[in-house]
């Protein structure tokens, strides 16, 4: 049985895509013909502070149901908008970690799989797996850095510090020996630096439609409307209630999630109502049953992000949940392609609008189109398994 590494930086019982991601790949790892390690930080993420269950921990080792073994290393939480200290946050994770690697000098798995961003955890990990492990190096990519932090505004294409990103970002695809990406433009991307063999990993939930009763009759008074996640710069649901005047379409906004946007959101409401509801934070598996309530789920970005494709839409697809995107990119065209929702540009206030607005004439017999075909896809192009069959073949050849 081969032996493989996945180093992530995020991690189940932590709540957001790249966890759910990762531990869908190590399960489905596990249950073939791997036997399957995943190292990670101290459950943190979003809230910026160590979960009840590992407070004055600096290491934890679990083997899960799955006969996965979880290695928690030490990590300095922080969801600061300080960048010093989300900086020193990466930077410790790193150091638990070479220190982790190291110490696997003489017993290195076949392969580890490196999750990137963040860059320095990602960097880290390509070193130690090429230059001290001497394992195959295979990297993950779900979003494009430094690019975007750029394209959020958090970092200036210049100075120092952008050049160092860079070089990271060259050093991590030049190392690995094969490349993972999460979208097409990803790929693309990489392809400018390196020719090496790829793979679109889509990261695609597992059957949820079996376990959910996915038929719901839309209202004839208020619609309701939902987002599920993350609350930072990157979703901006802060920007969208506040240029989106939610109860002149008829909409109600339930919002559920936590992050660095939750306190503005809050406090906007409470002064601005409009028909924006705030849930807080919710456990993993209830997502699914919370999902299925709404009439509607919005899927934002708060620019367009080179690469980046929102998870939430494939989860939407198979819960046939209709979809409506504030985004660019391969998002936007699937959406288009496949007639499954509707999509803005965003951070265009007027196009964000008009998207609602038409969604509010709707009836319920067009957005039934909708589920159809999202019904589709399900069994078709975003099949969990058959996707994974197809990546156990990519991985055969570094075997």
């Amino acid at each position: 049985m081969k032996t493989l590494y996945i180093i992530s930086n995020y991690f189940t019982p932590e709540i957001g895509a790249a966890s759910s991601r990762i531990q869908n790949l190590a399960k489905s790892l596990s249950q073939s013909n791997y036997k399957v390690s995943v190292i990670c930080p101290l459950p943190n993420y979003p809230n910026g502070k160590i979960a009840t269950d590992y407070k004055g921990k600096i290491y934890h080792k679990k083997i899960d149901e799955n006969n996965i073994s979880i290695y928690r290393l030490w990590i300095y939480p922080s969801n600061s908008e300080n960048k010093i200290k989300r900086i020193l946050s990466m930077l410790s994770f790193s150091f638990s970690l070479a220190l982790f690697l190291f110490l696997k000098i003489f017993r290195g798995p076949d392969i580890i799989i490196v999750n990137s961003p963040p860059l320095f955890v990602s960097f880290t990990g390509v070193l130690f797996s090429k230059f001290i492990l001497r394992s195959k190096t295979i990297l993950n990519v779900s979003d494009l850095w430094p690019q975007s932090a750029v394209e959020l505004g958090v970092l200036k294409n210049e100075g120092v510090f952008y050049n160092l990103l860079t070089s990271i970002e060259k050093f991590i695809y030049r190392n690995s020996v094969a490349i993972i990406g999460q979208s097409d433009e990803i790929l693309s991307h990489i392809k400018h630096f390196v020719v090496r063999p790829i793979f679109l990993y889509k990261n695609l939930p597992q059957d949820l439609s079996e376990n959910f009763v996915l038929d719901k009759t839309m209202e004839n008074n208020k619609k309701r409307i939902v987002y599920a996640g993350l609350l930072g710069y990157a979703q901006g649901i802060l920007e969208i209630c506040k240029n989106v005047n939610f109860e002149a379409y008829g909409f109600e906004f339930h919002i559920y999630g936590r992050g660095m946007q939750e306190e503005g959101i809050k406090q906007y409401i409470k002064y601005n109502s409009k028909s924006i509801y705030f849930h807080g934070e919710f456990e993993k598996k209830e997502a699914h049953s919370i999902l299925t309530k709404y009439d509607a789920a919005l899927v934002p970005l708060s620019t367009h992000i080179k690469g980046a494709f929102p998870s939430k839409i494939y989860e939407l697809i198979q819960l046939e949940v209709p979809i409506l995107f504030s985004g660019e990119g391969d998002g936007a065209e699937l959406i288009k392609e496949e007639n499954i929702g509707l999509s803005s540009i965003p951070g265009d206030w007027t196009s964000v609008n008009t998207m609602l607005k038409y969604f509010s004439r709707m009836t319920k017999d067009e957005v039934d189109v909708w589920k159809t075909n999202q019904r589709k896809l399900q069994k078709n192009k975003f099949n969990y398994h058959k996707q994974f069959e197809s990546l156990e073949i990519f991985l055969n050849q570094f075997n």
